[in-house]
Formats: structure tokens, C-alpha cells, sequence
């Protein structure tokens, strides 16, 4: 998620592997990635029995 924007940030697209516009895309995709996974968390909490105690 960081290392992408990071290449950009210190002006060395030169090393990237990838087209230039995936760099751009990959922190907007990695927070939407995080969000949906916070989600999806707080909506199984509800469902979460506990083992035993």
C-alpha cells in the first residue's frame, strides 16, 4: 500500500515496474481495501459468540 507512493513521492518512478497510473492507484485501493475490511469487522462483531467464558 505504501511502497508504490513512496517511489513517487521521492521521484524515482524510474525504478518502478509497473505503469505509473497503477502506482497512483495503489494507496486510493489499499484505504478502500482497509475500510472495507473495518466494515466487514464491525458488522461480525454482532454475530462473535464467545468460546466458553
Amino acid at each position: 500500500m505504501a511502497y508504490f507512493p513512496a517511489v513517487v513521492a521521492l521521484g524515482k518512478e524510474g525504478e518502478l515496474n509497473v505503469p505509473l497510473w497503477v502506482a497512483f492507484l495503489t494507496l486510493p485501493i489499499g484505504l478502500l481495501f482497509s475500510l472495507c475490511a473495518a466494515i466487514t469487522w464491525k458488522s461480525q462483531m454482532r454475530h462473535y459468540q464467545s468460546a466458553g467464558h
